[in-house]
């Protein structure tokens, strides 16, 4: 079975066996099952518009460095409408990209077009042991109706 066949499987069936790893958040230098040290905002698998507008613009001081903007969207929609230094991975590229291009302790929030593909990709990449990854609440068309109406809406 491809990887992007088994990401599709782990979607629909909510299987997390195939990747081999269980949900692990890192506590104390270990590793434990449904405990988390991480700031509030990042223990939420989401991420409204407005507060990534907040992370973006450097106002909320326990995150110094701006996040990774990952937008697992296809091609022809990046095309369409995207932001700016987002990186493109499409969803059935994450598996065999995400631990060669993306930084583990990174905070990445994941983009779609409305935020169904988003929540599935960040929640798969914390089960592989990405804490900080994060959705983006109603995807690019949350962004555009709410944030920024110049970004067009497919």
């Amino acid at each position: 079975m491809s990887k992007r066949g088994r990401l599709l499987d782990w979607m629909q069936f909510g299987r997390k066996s195939w990747a081999g790893n269980s949900f692990r958040n890192k506590v104390g230098g270990r590793y434990s099952e449904g405990m988390s040290d991480l700031p509030a905002s990042f223990s939420e698998p989401e991420i409204t518009v407005q507060a990534f507008v907040q992370l973006r613009s450097g106002e909320q001081p326990e995150t110094p460095e701006a996040p990774i903007l990952l937008d697992v969207r296809e091609p022809w929609e990046f095309q369409a409408a995207s932001l700016p230094d987002s990186l493109l991975m499409p969803m059935g590229d994450v598996t065999s990209r995400a631990h060669a291009e993306l930084d583990p302790d990174a905070h990445i929030v994941v983009l779609c077009h409305h935020g169904q593909r988003s929540l599935s990709v960040a929640m798969w990449l914390r089960g592989q042991g990405f804490e900080r990854a994060q959705s983006l609440a109603g995807g690019i068309d949350a962004w555009s109706r709410t944030i920024a109406p110049g970004v067009p809406r497919y």
